[in-house]
């Protein structure tokens, strides 16, 4: 098996989120086509994948039974024109007898990669939202095409009556052909404006109609509140982030704001990534938040820090975990300590940390109080 289809394959699937034709045969026939002694064996093994296998150009390609097709050599290099005809000999067309009747034990249809949530009714939603805007744009594009040969034909009558007019008047041959030449150059000039206008509706229409691809229409719906949507893009992400991060226990109990899609009640969301990480607005800071943590950059100011926990306790409760270098959850403890926040921290010695600094700064207060009230009785007894 080749290390480089197996990379094609997993970027296009990374990238469209749908499982590929060439990742689908490396996985559900690849080792029964290597396995054939023979064409016609090949062709049956093919035929129970509702695959066929064609020349074209220098090479060999599969087809699947809904017409989409992958270049033999890019599932697996044994199925290069070379390597296969070294094995079977010269190409045998498959001749088809028998295998009509035969019933495909399985066939390639373009769906969602397997994970743990069970996308069918959302990709069955998708693709009637993407057949119904493939139907509209070609509705509209007929209806433009319509209206700009109608327009066109208009302008070509009146063409036509102004040169008869032209025709019929009195007037010297020299100005006559000022007049042709005029009413040509009018002619041209509405023709152009004509086809301009059916070009930028039809760049318009072709841009509100295209076809979505199933990760941008999740994060479209995700966007529009859709918590299901959100889940199956989440629920792509590989691997553990390891970067500046709030985040909470699972067993946490979610507070009132906390709302079913993830989102804090009446943020307003910017944007959402192709894995499900949502950038909103919590005053003036941008919260970027996977569904699992909040995701603190490098170098965020004190102000942004104190958003951050705010939200944090909104979300998961008074109780957080924090991970990140230990400037970060240091600064972390500091904004907390310094505005009062009522918070503790998971890690314990995190949580000593706040602790002491809370003593600090209460020692700091009772002493710039007793300073102050010094102060104030020494002003008095110098009145």
């Amino acid at each position: 098996m080749s290390d480089k289809a197996s990379r094609v394959a997993e970027d296009i699937e990374t990238r469209t989120g749908v499982e590929s034709l060439l990742g689908w045969i490396k996985r559900e026939a690849l080792t029964e086509i290597k396995h054939a002694d023979n064409w016609q064996d090949l062709h049956q093994v093919l035929a129970r994948h509702g695959l066929e296998i064609k020349e074209r150009s220098n090479g060999f390609v599969l087809v699947a039974n809904i017409g989409v097709a992958v270049k033999a050599s890019s599932v697996d290099r044994s199925l290069s024109k070379g390597n296969i005809t070294q094995r079977l000999g010269a190409f045998v067309p498959s001749d088809n007898s028998g295998q009509s009747s035969q019933q495909n034990a399985k066939q390639y249809q373009p769906k969602p990669l397997q994970n743990r949530i069970d996308t069918s009714k959302l990709y069955a939603r998708y693709q009637q939202e993407q057949n119904d805007s493939a139907r509209q744009r070609t509705n509209q594009w007929v209806m433009l095409r319509y209206t700009r040969d109608q327009l066109i034909e208009r302008a070509k009558r009146e063409a036509k009556l102004k040169r008869n007019i032209i025709k019929s008047i009195k007037a010297g041959r020299l100005a006559k052909k000022v007049l042709y030449a005029t009413a040509h150059q009018q002619f041209k000039t509405t023709i152009e404006v004509i086809r301009n206008d059916y070009q930028k509706a039809y760049q318009h229409y072709k841009a509100s109609h295209s076809r979505m691809g199933w990760l941008d229409w999740l994060t479209k719906e995700a966007k529009n509140g859709n918590a299901e949507a959100l889940a199956v893009l989440r629920s792509r992400r590989v691997g553990q982030f390891k970067g500046n991060q709030v985040s909470a226990k699972p067993s946490n109990d979610k507070p009132n704001g906390y709302s079913r899609d993830g989102f804090i009640k009446d943020s307003s969301v910017e944007s959402i990534t192709k894995i499900g990480t949502v950038t909103y607005k919590a005053g003036s800071t941008t919260i970027r938040d996977d569904g699992e943590r909040l995701i603190v950059l490098p170098d965020t100011t004190q102000d942004a820090l104190v958003d951050i926990l705010q939200v944090a306790m909104k979300k998961y409760g008074s109780h957080l975990a924090i991970n990140g270098t230990a400037s970060f959850r240091h600064e972390i403890a500091q904004a907390a300590v310094q505005n009062q926040m009522r918070v503790t921290f998971d890690d314990k010695p995190l949580e000593q940390y706040r602790q002491q600094l809370m003593k600090q700064h209460a020692l700091s207060r009772a002493q710039s109080a007793d300073q102050k009230r010094s102060t104030t009785s020494n002003t008095r007894r110098s009145l």
